[in-house]
C-alpha cells in the first residue's frame, strides 16, 4: 500500500492566510467573498490546526495562536493605513486573487474604498513576518 505523506509546501501560508481573511474581514459590518471556491480550499488548510486533546476533544490553541499573530500585525500593518471611513459600518465584497508564487492577495472594496492585503514573507520565503497593505481606488479594485 502507498503511503500519501505529500504536504503542500504552502499549508502554513494557507493558513495564516485564512485567519488574515476572517479578522480582516471582522473589520467591516459584513463581507461577502465572491471566491468561494478560493476561500473554501482555505478554510479546509485552516482546519488542519484543530487538533485532539488528551481528553479526546477538539483542540483550538494553534488556531487561537495563529489569530493572535494576524491581530497582532494587522494592528501594528493595517490599522491606520488604509484609507476607509468609518470601515465597521460598510458592508463590502472581498476577492482573493491567487498571485504568481501560490500565494493569495485579499482585495476588500465597498465601491468607493479599496485596499488589499497579503501576508508579508522574509526574503527565504520561511517565514511570515507581517502584512502588505495597498490603498487602491474602487475602480482599480474590479481590475
Amino acid at each position: 500500500m502507498f503511503k500519501n505523506d505529500h504536504k503542500n509546501p504552502l499549508s502554513n501560508v494557507f493558513q495564516y492566510e485564512y485567519a488574515l481573511y476572517l479578522l480582516v474581514s471582522d473589520l467591516f459590518y459584513d463581507v461577502q467573498c465572491s471566491s468561494v471556491f478560493a476561500l473554501e480550499t482555505l478554510h479546509l488548510y485552516y482546519m488542519d490546526l484543530v487538533t485532539t486533546n488528551r481528553s479526546g476533544k477538539a483542540s483550538y490553541e494553534k488556531q487561537l495562536r495563529v489569530e493572535s499573530r494576524i491581530s497582532s500585525w494587522i494592528k501594528r500593518d493595517v490599522s491606520g493605513r488604509i484609507v476607509f471611513p468609518m470601515i465597521d459600518e460598510c458592508r463590502a465584497k472581498a476577492t482573493i486573487e491567487q498571485c504568481p508564487d501560490g500565494t493569495h492577495r485579499f482585495v476588500f472594496d465597498d465601491g468607493i474604498y479599496a485596499f488589499s492585503v497579503k501576508l508579508r514573507q522574509d526574503e527565504k520565503r520561511k517565514k511570515i513576518i507581517g502584512i502588505d497593505v495597498a490603498n487602491m481606488n474602487s475602480h482599480n479594485a474590479a481590475d
